[in-house]
């Protein structure tokens, strides 16, 4: 579809541009048009547009790679390209030991999961190549942006080593949640279907990160109708690293991801053992 546009686009443009008169074509059996009458452009990362023209006239409008030579038909057949560099939204959810969503003796951990989500900003990224570009180990560097929306007007409360919730029936909330900011770095092992940087792919593995921040979020009214903001920075008890199993695939540049903690997401003994799962969709840079 994209190609289609861009033919409607290039044709209207090369009227403009083509308004001259053509040079004299050799009538034989095989026409042969000679190079005045080509126009090439470049489009997106890899390719090339080659309109030919005849007397004014387009006859062809090729689609090709942006490098044809011999030695390098298709040049990023040969790159190492790796699938992290990207934007992802995704669901949070919380799970308990047993990998299940109740929390019989510490319910405020039974979060809304519709408003519960995370967005991530993967920047930078390196893939080792094992084996062309079909297998290899992908790293890089990236951001995730968390948020986990508390059910049932919970309020986080935490002392020195221990991290719990309180009710409050007077006000009403329509934002409380705990937000957290962690710097990531991953190490996957990935497979691709072909050596295109455009191909199905498949990636496995861990995603260490380090915490940057964390505060909790409280927007509402209180029993007299008057309207509140709260914003609390702290810590909260979260653990200031994370450990999460990743598998992602996708085609093209979009994919789709689902990770798992490996740690708990707080500190050993605050609270219960909590390990947050999200899934979601991506698209790469």
């Amino acid at each position: 579809m994209k190609q289609i546009f861009l033919a409607i686009a290039l044709i209207t443009i090369s009227q403009f541009m083509f308004a001259q008169e053509s040079p004299e074509i050799e009538k034989s059996d095989t026409l042969k048009v000679q190079k005045s009458d080509t126009i090439k452009r470049n489009y997106g990362k890899h390719n090339e547009v080659e309109i030919i023209k005849v007397d004014d006239k387009i006859v062809r409008i090729n689609f090709e790679p942006s490098d044809s030579s011999s030695n390098q038909k298709k040049k990023y057949k040969t790159e190492n390209y790796p699938h992290w560099s990207s934007f992802a939204v995704g669901m949070n959810l919380l799970m308990n030991e047993n990998q299940n969503y109740t929390f019989p003796s510490a319910k405020y951990w039974e979060i809304d999961p519709s408003k519960s989500y995370s967005y991530s900003f993967n920047f930078s990224e390196k893939k080792i190549s094992l084996y062309q570009n079909y297998i290899g180990i992908t790293t890089g560097l990236g951001l995730i942006f968390n948020n986990y929306t508390f059910k049932n007007n919970y309020v986080l409360a935490s002392t020195e080593d221990t991290l719990f919730a309180v009710t409050e029936p007077s006000l009403q909330y329509s934002k409380n949640k705990l937000k957290s900011t962690y710097l990531r770095v991953p190490l996957l092992l990935e497979f691709c279907a072909s050596k295109y940087d455009d191909g199905f792919y498949l990636s496995a593995g861990v995603v260490g990160g380090v915490r940057l921040g964390s505060k909790t979020k409280r927007e509402g009214k209180d029993a007299s109708g008057n309207t509140f903001k709260q914003k609390i920075k702290n810590d909260y008890h979260l653990n200031p690293f994370s450990l999460d199993a990743m598998v992602r695939a996708g085609f093209d540049e979009f994919g789709l991801f689902v990770q798992y903690s490996l740690i708990p997401m707080f500190d050993a003994g605050s609270t219960q053992k909590v390990y947050p799962l999200t899934f979601g969709v991506s698209i790469e840079f």
